[in-house]
């Protein structure tokens, strides 16, 4: 389960990179977590896991992940804050 944690936290940076152009988006705290809680249940369906398991494994990893992809758009607004790029 460690190696689908990772790619589905990849596969989320990407989504991130590729869906989120605007600064403000970040600086909401409502619009992101609606986008990471959508993009999480997404990904996880994409996966093709039973339900049993599906929901074992958000039990298990949902918050990590969470936060990490939280992490990662805070860091993406700060580079922008510093580099004036998105």
């Amino acid at each position: 389960m460690y190696n689908l944690k990772n790619d589905l936290i990849n596969k989320l940076k990407e989504r991130v990179d590729y869906e989120i152009t605007d600064i403000s988006f970040i600086d909401d705290s409502e619009n992101t977590e609606n986008f990471i809680n959508t993009a999480i249940q997404q990904e996880v369906a994409s996966l093709g896991l039973d339900y049993e398991d599906e929901y074992e494994f958000l039990d298990e990893h949902e918050d990590d992940i969470k936060e990490q992809i939280r992490n990662y758009m805070y860091e993406k607004s700060q580079k922008y804050t510093d580099d004036g790029l998105l």
